[in-house]
């Protein structure tokens, strides 16, 4: 949980301001807010004229309120004043079946690896395992990461039989803590034998999002289509609390490699093809970008290609809530 609002969003391809996603049990979600939707205003100030962003959404206090005139995928312009509020954060951000010829595939959207996580996987699953699919279409566009055990949680859910008990991962220290190097096996869970693993990446891919790409690309059939490389964080940290216990200090401590000794991917993962992320269509609409792109792949063996648009220099980056690329093994 944090306190917020309860939203992530971003400029798009044609300088609109658009929200990447909402949370279900957060001010905005309540409101009814949507992925793909235009923020229009704050406290009536058009959000193209903010040119300093830190403390465009106030105090961060409960109650606080503020209006945003917002537009919705019919054009339809609406002014809602919201106050911010303590957000649970809900990691299955969207998960559904569909058929594609006589396959039944699975789509799941996860964006964050936290403790929590757990429970909402094993319900996004028992929909994949009743609807018994032949491959899953993993979203991790926004995930920058998390707690390593929620990784290997997934994972467990993501291999096949031949693969229990195999090496997911393995934490790799410096000479003098070579000691506390540790290799993390898997233990298969639920009885899917996906035929093919197809993950979603954006350069906001980051951690243990990138943990479970390079420690499955060994052990099965794994496609990546993404905007380009994702973000490049093969390290760890531990986390220690302060002699007060008011801070937490996490700190690069170990790298990550798979089964096959590979890792130290500073530069990011590279897609195996390359498609585009649309905010302005919802997660699972066929006309999305990298969701059109990995059904188009199912169906055709090589999806079409999309022009990558660099977001224009003079655009300030916007403040995010709660993010950040975070690999988390605690001490």
């Amino acid at each position: 949980t944090y306190l917020g609002y309860g939203f992530a969003y971003d400029w798009d391809i044609e300088n609109n301001i658009r929200f990447r996603f909402t949370y279900d049990d957060g001010p905005f979600g309540d409101a009814g807010i949507q992925r793909g939707w235009k923020l229009l205003e704050i406290d009536d100030v058009n959000v193209q004229s903010i040119t300093d962003w830190t403390t465009v959404f106030g105090e961060d206090q409960i109650g606080f309120t503020q209006s945003f005139l917002i537009e919705d995928f019919d054009g339809n312009q609406t002014e809602y004043q919201i106050s911010k509020d303590i957000v649970t954060i809900n990691s299955v951000l969207f998960s559904d079946t569909l058929s594609i010829g006589s396959e039944k595939i699975g789509y799941l959207v996860f964006n964050n690896f936290i403790s929590p996580a757990r429970q909402e996987l094993d319900e996004a699953f028992d929909l994949f395992q009743i609807a018994n699919i032949d491959r899953l279409i993993l979203d991790l566009r926004y995930n920058g990461g998390g707690q390593v055990s929620v990784a290997s949680y997934l994972a467990n859910y993501l291999i096949q039989d031949d693969d229990n008990g195999k090496s997911l991962y393995k934490f790799v220290h410096n000479q003098d803590q070579s000691s506390n190097n540790q290799t993390h096996s898997l233990f298969k869970q639920g009885f899917l034998n996906l035929d093919e693993l197809i993950i979603l990446s954006t350069d906001r891919t980051a951690s243990a999002s990138e943990l479970i790409l390079n420690g499955l690309r060994p052990l099965m059939k794994v496609t990546h289509i993404g905007e380009g490389n994702t973000y490049g964080k093969p390290v760890g940290t531990y986390s220690w609390f302060s002699i007060d216990e008011t801070e937490v200090y996490s700190l690069i401590s170990f790298r990550f490699l798979n089964n096959e000794n590979e890792g130290d991917f500073f530069d990011g993962l590279e897609p195996d093809f390359i498609a585009c992320d649309d905010m302005s269509k919802s997660f699972g609409d066929t006309k999305e970008g990298l969701f059109a792109a990995a059904v188009e792949y199912i169906e055709t063996g090589i999806p079409s290609s999309c022009e990558l648009i660099s977001k224009l220099e003079f655009k300030t980056e916007l403040p995010q809530e709660g993010q950040g690329p975070a690999l988390i093994f605690n001490k």
